[in-house]
């Protein structure tokens, strides 16, 4: 499940389908949740999408293909196949390395541009249409 809230005076507020979906757990369930903060200049539109309408359908095309992956696994395939997202720096020493960004770490417009690459991705390689609902 995936569910976005926010800080106001120090509190976590969430949604109410949040809310709802607790409700339906006995006591003593164990969760793992996996938290992260939106980038100041991202919206909850992109996230939204990206994370409901694009990774589930990431992780079908993958399935479909006969490899089961997580929502994760989705997410940092995308993010390692994404050259927007591929930060070089060039040590000292000469030498090249990669950091791979996160998806908080974005702006606005790349974010934009990620979800363009990650649809683009997902017809060329898995043969998956997503309709660009932003």
């Amino acid at each position: 499940m995936q569910f976005t809230a926010q800080i106001i005076d120090g509190k976590v507020v969430t949604s109410t389908s949040f809310k709802q979906w607790i409700s339906t757990l006995k006591n003593g369930t164990r969760l793992v949740m996996d938290i992260e903060a939106i980038g100041k200049d991202q919206s909850f539109n992109q996230k939204g999408f990206f994370y409901k309408g694009i990774l589930p359908k990431v992780v079908a095309g993958f399935m479909e293909l006969g490899e089961h992956i997580s929502i994760r696994e989705a997410e940092d395939r995308m993010r390692h196949g994404c050259p927007l997202l591929h930060e070089h720096k060039v040590t000292q020493e000469g030498r090249t390395s990669i950091r791979i960004k996160e998806v908080s770490e974005l702006d606005m417009p790349t974010m934009s541009n990620f979800i363009d690459w990650c649809i683009q991705f997902t017809a060329e390689n898995l043969g998956i249409i997503i309709n660009n609902e932003r």
